[in-house]
């Protein structure tokens, strides 16, 4: 969704971007497992830090899938919340992935 874009309007147009987000969170549900998976096995210097980084990165995971959970319940009757709730949750995952995807593309090389 573009910002700025208005989001109100049918059932289906929000439903379609609650599985966006909801998509996207479960791909990286399935990335940090992968991730978890590689450090468990790997040796060396760096296996700590990468695991507090991967810890770091599931906890923020859950607490976003939890932060766009309660979002939709709240929004779902006040279509004056819909934009700014839609805006918030994917501004806070863009965010969020972009630290996420270095240490992703670092670890899993």
């Amino acid at each position: 969704m573009p910002r700025g874009a208005r989001t109100k309007g049918t059932l289906m147009e929000r439903h379609e971007i609650k599985s966006r987000v909801d998509a996207k969170l479960g791909k990286w549900k399935r990335d940090l497992n992968a991730m978890r998976v590689k450090v468990d096995a790997s040796e060396g210097d760096s296996k700590e830090a990468y695991h507090e980084q991967v810890a770091a990165l599931e906890k923020r995971h859950e607490e976003l899938r939890v932060q766009a959970a309660e979002a939709w319940e709240s929004a779902a009757a006040d279509d004056a919340r819909f934009d700014t709730v839609v805006e918030g949750i994917e501004k806070s995952l863009d965010e969020w992935e972009k630290g996420a995807t270095r240490i992703r593309d670092d670890v899993l090389k």
